[in-house]
């Protein structure tokens, strides 16, 4: 369900489920394909897990899924007289010292 609300006792059973049936552990011994394709299914899990679990992440790839690209911050937001300020200080850093 795609929800922003979730049981978390229940997203955490999945997951488990999840890195029982492809974790790197059980493929030890199987080919090098099947050693990648586990190790490659055992990330996007844990990936999918962090996103989900917390709640900023989990609401921002809802509204992904959606179509709706939050806002994202630049240098060019902010204020040009205090980047211009900020940019004077680390040239005066970056000089040497004469004594």
């Amino acid at each position: 369900d795609r929800s922003f609300r979730i049981d978390a006792q229940r997203l955490q059973r999945r997951f488990r489920s999840l890195q029982r049936a492809v974790h790197p552990d059980r493929f030890g011994q199987r080919p090098l394909k099947e050693q990648y394709y586990s190790e490659q299914h055992s990330s996007l899990i844990n990936k999918a897990y962090q996103t989900l679990l917390n709640p900023l992440s989990r609401g921002l790839y809802l509204l992904e899924l959606n179509g709706v690209e939050p806002a994202q911050e630049t240098d060019s937001d902010a204020d040009s007289a205090f980047l211009m300020e900020i940019m004077e200080i680390n040239e005066k850093l970056a000089e040497p010292k004469n004594e």
